[in-house]
């Protein structure tokens, strides 16, 4: 089955994906990086666009290599495994295009060198600056204490301002229908899910490790904001739902919540 499948052209695997196994996941891969482009130009209207965004796991992502041009006076800084850098270099030598100047692509392992010391080896690094950290799709493959130890990481490496964006599974594989099951099966056990946590839950969990929530957008929820009614009948009301969590500063309990802004998804 998995050989039939990489057979196909890649417009029918992906109908076959999203239609029939796993409803609206296709869609899902545009809406969330819509949200999180969104939620950078908020971040950058906010703080002047003079701050700083820190992508860990971005892989070929181009968020940070488009904005950093669009907001030359940000810092923009893509953490991920050896060879996803040198990957987007060489297709942007390709297209006879550079990476800006206030964008780093850093390779490093964190499972094996701490966060604080990689970002502590870039001299433009800034501690306390404004800073927003974007996990798309990531935190869903690590164990429970690996995501609490990264966001107490985070917490004590930045003194001022820190926003993170992330996505994070609702439920556990083994709890869902026959649909996801099959799609692992389908991807060589590669995207089974680690750590999940339902949104009722998500608020006592990052008050715990020191954040407090912004906003928040289930899975369904995202979708309705780009498809009819009609479109998304068999869509979950929660699957990968995103969420926006800022550092508590000292002396407060919690935040308010936000409502989300939408802006176009952006070529330049």
């Amino acid at each position: 089955m998995k050989q039939l499948i990489s057979l196909l052209p890649f417009k029918y695997a992906g109908l076959l994906l999203d239609t029939i196994l796993v409803p609206g996941m296709m869609q899902h891969f545009l809406f969330r990086k819509l949200l999180i482009e969104s939620e950078l130009h908020r971040f950058m209207t906010e703080t002047g666009g003079a701050a700083q965004v820190i992508i860990l796991g971005a892989g070929l992502d181009t968020l940070a290599v488009r904005m950093a041009g669009k907001y030359p006076d940000a810092k923009f800084f893509e953490i991920d495994l050896p060879g996803a850098g040198e990957a987007k270099l060489a297709a942007l030598k390709r297209m006879n295009r550079e990476l800006p100047g206030n964008c780093r692509l850093i390779a490093a392992d964190l499972a094996k060198t701490p966060l604080d010391a990689v970002l502590n080896a870039e001299k433009s690094f800034n501690c306390r600056a404004a800073t927003l950290v974007i996990l798309e799709g990531v935190l869903m493959y690590l164990p429970e204490p690996a995501v609490s130890r990264l966001f107490t990481a985070l917490s004590e490496l930045f003194s001022e301002r820190l926003e993170i964006i992330f996505g994070a599974m609702a439920r556990p594989d083994d709890a869902e229908n026959w649909r996801v099951r099959t799609v692992n099966f389908l991807l060589g056990g590669r995207e089974k899910t680690d750590w999940y946590c339902p949104s009722q839950d998500m608020p006592g969990f990052m008050a715990n490790l020191g954040y407090g929530m912004k906003s928040w957008v289930p899975y369904r929820k995202l979708q309705a904001f780009y498809r009819s009614v009609a479109e998304i009948q068999s869509i979950p009301e929660e699957d990968e739902n995103y969420y926006i969590v800022a550092k508590i500063p000292q002396g407060l309990d919690n935040l308010a919540i936000d409502k989300i802004s939408f802006f176009p998804l952006s070529f330049d």
